[in-house]
């Protein structure tokens, strides 16, 4: 299992709010808790909590490099334009082609880790989705796309079975720790569980590494919205913006 550990996030978690020139009074009000409870947080007394996390995320922070040390994104992403700008009767098919073509294309590697967090978050996705799943149930489809029983999920990540079904429905939210161990385990990145449209962002900086492969990608995307999601305000978009 991977040598990452809390308390180097906790470390780097210090390093990036410093070097947002940002006091812990500041941070605390940012994601809207005290500075006292923020204190307990950084200093590792209490658990970091989903509810900074997610604050956190939404004035984008990098989650995903506090938690686990390692930078998997970020840059402008076409494909999280697509979807936002797509029709709300047609996003969640446009969400799910974009996730099928992907996985079909792309030659996985499943010694780097992130490809391995990656493919299965994917993969969970694409079986929420065709379920019409609420998303707050990504951690029960994350469980069941890698063959565990929630008994062994609930002993990986060291809860009670009680815990470990309050999490999968989303009734109780994953805490950076437990965001950690799944990372360690290579089911899910930590921004899997928060970001709306998760794995898009993975998916556009792998693309950004191989440009034929962007280019055979961006014109499976181009087909969809044109033969399949009858978009053609975004297949403009998609032609305007170079990559096809």
């Amino acid at each position: 299992m991977l040598d990452v550990s809390m308390e180097d996030a906790l470390v780097r978690l210090i390093e990036y709010r410093t070097s947002m020139k940002m006091s812990q009074e500041a941070l605390a009000e940012l994601v809207g808790i005290s500075r006292r409870q923020y204190s307990y947080m950084e200093n590792g007394e209490n658990v970091l909590s989903y509810r900074v996390l997610s604050g956190l995320y939404s004035h984008e922070w990098d989650i995903d490099y506090i938690i686990t040390g390692n930078h998997f994104l970020q840059q402008e992403n076409m494909l999280k334009k697509l979807l936002a700008s797509c029709e709300e009767n047609k996003r969640k098919k446009l969400y799910l082609l974009l996730l099928t073509g992907f996985i079909e294309m792309w030659e996985w590697n499943f010694e780097d880790q992130m490809e391995r967090c990656l493919c299965s978050e994917l993969r969970a996705m694409v079986v929420l989705l065709l379920n019409r799943a609420d998303f707050n149930e990504k951690l029960l489809y994350i469980r069941q796309i890698n063959g565990i029983s929630q008994q062994e999920l609930a002993h990986i990540l060291l809860i009670g079975r009680t815990k470990c079904g309050k999490c999968e429905k989303g009734v109780q939210q994953l805490d950076a720790e437990l965001m950690l161990c799944l990372y360690k385990m290579g089911y899910s990145l930590p921004s899997f569980y928060i970001d709306d449209y998760a794995g898009i962002s993975e998916i556009e900086s792998l693309l950004n590494l191989y440009p034929e492969k962007k280019r055979k990608y961006y014109q499976y995307v181009g087909s969809v919205l044109k033969n399949i999601i009858g978009d053609e305000e975004n297949l403009k978009l998609l032609q305007k913006s170079g990559v096809v």
